[in-house]
């Protein structure tokens, strides 16, 4: 339905057909058909998607349909500023331009993808009108439900197809992390509270790199990485991949979500993602007692 939407507002965001408001929030209204208005103190339920220009800022279907408390008073350049002007079925394309959002959050660090003289289109969807705040909260933990239900069954999909097509001839790990040895080492093994000094790149799914001391053309950032493997100190899909490895051994891990940053995320790194690795084991050694208690946290996040 939201693809519809966008299709059927797109020639919108390439001609001057748009209302203006006194705030400079430009919209343009599709009627759905629908007489249900929405009212203050009601809450709006509502389908969302975000553009710059013609690039998407979020996934639409990964993104959970939004409540929100319809104001008394409309509050400028937001999208609820034209809720008088809105009937549930409706689908509302708003356009926010750059030079306005600046200019009214002056002294702010804007964010590189806001560029002066572009716009931000929101794509807006109107499913549903609560008058009880109870069922509202209700249905709102149901859509959270669903949407982690939807995006933890793509990630899996993407990783059983990097998997088939990468990691065919992998070593699965305790917890499912993949471990594709390209060549094994002959010194000792990773065990379990040893010294680690380790040379590695990490990259999200799509290759973007997010971390790493390899290929580093700054000396500061390519010296390898030391830490002791204990539980707590670095991701689960690293705890177990690594004991397989030797010293002097090469290797890729492919780690599921689950073993990397969870269902929340770290940093740069977001929710429900997927991890590769490129690891070459430098050293293992015998951790000294006075390190145990206070070793640095180690990557894949930078510090």
């Amino acid at each position: 339905m939201m693809v519809v939407m966008m299709i059927l507002a797109a020639s919108c965001t390439n001609n001057k057909d748009f209302t203006i408001t006194k705030s400079g929030l430009g919209y343009k209204i599709f009627p759905g058909g629908g007489k249900d208005s929405l009212k203050p103190g009601s809450i709006v339920r509502f389908r969302l998607a975000q553009k710059i220009e013609d690039s998407l800022l979020n996934i639409p279907d990964e993104t959970p349909e939004q409540f929100f408390p319809v104001p008394s008073i409309p509050v400028e350049f937001d999208l609820m500023e034209i809720a008088n002007k809105i009937k549930v079925g409706d689908s509302v394309v708003y356009r926010f331009p750059v030079d306005t959002i600046l200019a009214r959050n002056p002294g702010q660090q804007a964010p590189p993808f806001l560029k002066k003289g572009k716009n931000i289109y929101v794509y807006m969807k109107v499913l549903q009108k609560y008058d009880s705040a109870q069922q509202a909260t209700n249905d709102r933990r149901k859509e959270f439900e669903r949407i982690q239900e939807v995006i933890a069954g793509k990630r899996k999909a993407e990783f059983d197809k990097i998997a088939k097509e990468k990691f065919s001839d992998a070593v699965k790990a305790k917890g499912g992390t993949l471990v594709k040895i390209i060549k094994q080492g002959d010194g000792p093994v990773a065990d379990s509270g040893k010294l680690l000094s380790m040379m590695y790149e990490g990259r999200f799914t799509d290759g973007r790199v997010f971390d790493g001391n390899m290929n580093q053309k700054d000396t500061t950032l390519s010296k390898p990485l030391e830490f002791q493997l204990i539980d707590g100190a670095i991701i689960q899909g690293w705890l177990h991949a690594l004991p397989l490895l030797h010293k002097g051994a090469k290797a890729s891990f492919l780690i599921p979500y689950s073993e990397g940053y969870g269902e929340t995320g770290f940093q740069t790194i977001p929710p429900y993602s997927n991890l590769l690795f490129d690891v070459e084991v430098i050293d293992v050694k015998d951790a000294p007692k006075q390190t145990r208690a206070n070793m640095p946290s180690p990557p894949p996040v930078k510090q």
